[in-house]
């Protein structure tokens, strides 16, 4: 999968909808901000990010969290839409 816009951050689990848009998590070790969670938009195969939430190496859980939020949320808002993809890498949290 190709992710636009990560800024160095390693995408390492994504759920994409049918409609195009979707949900990324992403890591990056060296930034102060190790976690980061979007939303994306498929255009001609490749993912473009947006909306970024980034959080701290003691914020885990609520990085994680974010996530699950935002993906219920975008269900509840497009009611009857479908899962399209999922997206894990071999990274360990």
């Amino acid at each position: 999968m190709v992710f636009i816009n990560s800024n160095g951050y390693k995408v390492v689990r994504a759920l994409g909808f049918d409609n195009g848009y979707g949900f990324a998590f992403g890591i990056d070790r060296t930034q102060l901000m190790s976690y980061a969670v979007w939303q994306y938009n498929e255009q001609d195969g490749k993912k473009i990010l947006f909306n970024g939430s980034f959080f701290d190496n003691e914020n885990l859980d609520t990085a994680v969290l974010n996530l699950h939020d935002r993906i219920k949320d975008y269900r509840e808002e497009n009611p009857g839409i479908s899962d399209k993809s999922i997206y894990f890498s071999s990274i360990n949290l």
